[in-house]
């Protein structure tokens, strides 16, 4: 990584950030999180239902990164 320019600081500084978004407790969280919108939208909080919330969140995230409005 080093001859692509990235320090070893760096690189542990990214590696620190993926392992905490995909730690369980970040993930009961986000999940928790997830269940209680569908809830209020009167969709059941099931497990598949949080799992197909999660990719539309992610899908749309990655289309307004790619495609933003300002």
């Amino acid at each position: 990584m080093t001859a692509a320019g990235i320090s070893p600081a760096e690189l542990a500084t990214v590696v620190d950030a993926v392992r905490w978004h995909r730690s369980p407790k970040r993930l009961s969280q986000m999940w928790q999180s997830i269940a209680q919108i569908l809830v209020e939208v009167g969709a059941e909080p099931t497990s598949d239902n949080i799992s197909r919330a999660e990719r539309l969140y992610a899908r749309a995230e990655r289309s307004s990164l790619l495609n933003p409005t300002s």
